[in-house]
């Protein structure tokens, strides 16, 4: 026998080795005869269908929302790159997590668990409503480092995650809610994907992110009381921009259905940011059982050293003692966003002049945009 005939048998029986493990592990999702989760590989989707646990759910990031038969389906996000920090945001025990998700999900495996999955007639699914509307920074800057509200948003979670035996004796629900606002481009994002990042990987967390009207009905009608069975599993929501989805009274209504609910009250982290608080509805933030944390996020609170370490980070070399006599580095701080410092450094290296030059068509450029677009309201985040 040839080598790749003796190859070929090789992987056949692998590959039927493991299609019998997931008929064996999809027979152990089966609440009754009838009731059963479908995963579907192709979308990666997970369409719950009349099931009463869902713990097997790999972690991972979710975007809610239903197919066509009215059933709920949490659209995983592909990510082109997923490259975490060296230094992490949480260093957490997670021992009380290390018996879940036993299963490995490889590859291989769940490329076969697509054709066991296309066998059942039953499954249809809806993937026009699928999206990566964020996607991540190549590589993660610790902004935490530098803003007092990120760290303390850092050392509050912290707390939570290791607090779940204190939540526990003393009979509370163990959730907590984080509101992260302030001016746009000061890292909120970035800071909420890290940590997703890390609590998927560390804490096989099931992360749900809520970034419109469609996805957040969806979640509350169709996924929720799914979820809630999940008990011993850490659930994430995040809502990007909350002042977007305040501007409709119905979807105000169901944003406190949501954070009110009885039915998932244990396990479960909010993570929701604005750059537009004043448009955040009274009843939402001044409510502890609600929103436990507010942690404003604004330029004019970065410490001094944090222009040098964000202009190593951008351009891969230390900031010269002749680019911070230039006029930029007194002037800028506190004044712009790490958004607008990026550009700034960029502009410079890309067109090869001096910061100084590129921080005279940074300002024109700002100075345009409140002559000219100061009128228009910011949509999104």
């Amino acid at each position: 026998m040839s080598n790749r005939s003796t190859s070929l048998l090789k992987h056949r029986k692998e590959k039927k080795l493991r299609r019998d493990k997931i008929r064996s592990y999809s027979g152990n999702l089966n609440c009754s005869k009838k009731q059963k989760m479908l995963y579907d590989e192709l979308t990666g989707a997970i369409i719950f269908k009349n099931i009463q646990t869902i713990s097997t759910i790999p972690p991972a990031e979710y975007i809610p929302t239903r197919n066509s038969d009215g059933h709920g389906v949490l659209v995983p996000i592909k990510r082109n790159r997923k490259i975490l920090s060296k230094e992490k945001i949480t260093e957490s025990d997670t021992s009380v997590y290390n018996a879940i998700s036993e299963e490995i999900y490889d590859d291989l495996m769940l490329k076969d668990l697509e054709e066991l999955l296309l066998e059942d007639s039953d499954f249809v699914t809806d993937k026009t409503n699928t999206k990566n509307s964020f996607i991540p920074v190549q590589s993660y800057f610790p902004m935490e480092k530098y803003n007092p509200g990120l760290k303390s948003a850092k050392e509050n979670i912290i707390k939570f995650l290791n607090a779940h035996d204190i939540y526990e004796s003393l009979n509370m629900d163990y959730r907590r809610g984080i509101l992260f606002y302030g001016e746009p481009g000061t890292g909120k994002s970035q800071f909420i994907y890290q940590l997703s990042q890390e609590l998927i990987e560390d804490w096989q967390a099931i992360v749900i992110r809520i970034e419109d009207s469609t996805s957040l009905n969806s979640f509350y009608e169709y996924i929720m009381s799914n979820l809630s069975e999940s008990y011993n599993r850490l659930k994430v929501i995040v809502i990007e921009e909350l002042a977007d989805l305040c501007s409709s009274s119905s979807n105000i209504s169901v944003l406190l259905s949501l954070l009110d609910s009885l039915v998932l009250r244990d396990n479960v982290l909010f993570l929701l940011t604005t750059n537009h608080p004043g448009r955040i509805p009274a009843n939402i933030v001044d409510r502890p059982s609600r929103l436990d944390l507010l942690c404003p996020i604004n330029n004019k609170d970065f410490k001094s050293e944090f222009v040098d370490a964000w202009f190593e980070f951008c351009t891969g070399r230390k900031i010269s003692e002749e680019e911070k006599d230039q006029s930029w580095y007194g002037e800028t701080h506190g004044k712009l966003s790490p958004a607008y410092f990026k550009e700034l450094f960029l502009y410079s290296q890309l067109h090869v002049v001096s910061i100084d030059e590129s921080w005279i068509l940074i300002k024109d450029r700002r100075n345009e945009i409140q002559s000219d677009f100061n009128n228009r309201n910011g949509v999104g985040f």
